[in-house]
């Protein structure tokens, strides 16, 4: 059916913008949408070696829920090095994985598949909220949370 998502970033003026990708699995959108049922906020992590990559992380869910591995992925899922920028990727639970520029150098396998990807006009505001996390992790040592929300895509 196709979804959009909005991501609100401290620091960006207005949400960045992503739309699904056209196959991803009914069994993974269900995922989604039990996730993205509210606006979620999410603690984010900046990668250390990995390169432009955030991992956002929701509360975990009260019960148990199927999570991907880089042993054992979530669906069908692509090397780290060759994600495109704007790619977001869902692992499982209430966590999103977000890649936000060009330089990501780790030949391992992503935790989940890519769901959406950032629209054109919104990718250099994702890549300054990517060096926002990275600054305010590391430069500044304090947490940063984004909120992501859902919508029904526009036909």
């Amino acid at each position: 059916m196709g979804f959009a998502l909005e991501i609100k970033v401290p620091g960006i003026d207005k949400p960045i913008r992503a739309t699904s990708i056209s196959d991803v699995p009914a069994d993974i959108e269900a995922m989604i949408d039990e996730m993205l049922r509210a606006p979620r906020r999410m603690v984010t992590d900046h990668t250390l070696s990995t390169g432009d990559y955030v991992i956002a992380r929701g509360r975990p869910p009260v019960n148990p829920v199927r999570l991907g591995s880089q042993a054992f992925p979530l669906g069908k899922t692509e090397l780290l090095c060759r994600l495109k920028p704007g790619d977001i990727l869902y692992p499982g639970g209430n966590d999103l994985h977000l890649s936000y520029g060009p330089d990501n150098t780790e030949p391992l396998m992503a935790r989940g598949p890519v769901v959406a990807t950032v629209v054109e006009e919104d990718l250099e505001a994702f890549f300054r909220a990517g060096r926002l996390i990275w600054e305010a992790q590391y430069r500044h040592h304090k947490a940063f949370t984004i909120t992501v929300s859902k919508r029904e895509a526009k036909q």
